[in-house]
């Protein structure tokens, strides 16, 4: 399916040319979920809101100068330490942040701290 040529100019004017590439995509979804003018415009924004975000996050880890990058999806469950699992999950929710509290996670050297402080410094 193409896209007009028209319509890529002015995605491009407005500095949406990021979203031509999944035009085709989204314009079949549309047709396919029978989604309104308003639905799939949302559609197409949120993609933009969330590569933009991603990009972000990306450009604040190289300013960072971390090391390296673990996220919480590699957390390891099963290590052999001591955690409360539904109060770790609270805090991977980041609220604290919200209500601009801290979060002091405090373990012995080479434990899950280490690895969970580096995680709620890249939520600030």
């Amino acid at each position: 399916m193409s896209v007009d040529a028209d319509l890529v100019r002015l995605l491009k004017r407005l500095k949406l040319g990021q979203l031509v590439p999944t035009l085709p995509e989204r314009l079949a979804l549309a047709r396919a979920q029978q989604l309104d003018y308003a639905q799939f415009l949302t559609l197409l924004l949120a993609d933009e809101v969330q590569r933009r975000e991603q990009q972000a996050l990306e450009r604040h880890l190289l300013q960072a100068g971390f090391e390296e990058r673990i996220t919480l999806d590699d957390f390891d469950w099963s290590a052999p330490i001591q955690l409360d699992r539904r109060q770790l999950q609270h805090v991977f929710t980041l609220q604290f942040l919200e209500r601009k509290e801290h979060v002091l996670v405090v373990g012995a050297s080479g434990m899950a701290s280490h690895y969970l402080s580096l995680s709620t410094r890249i939520g600030k």
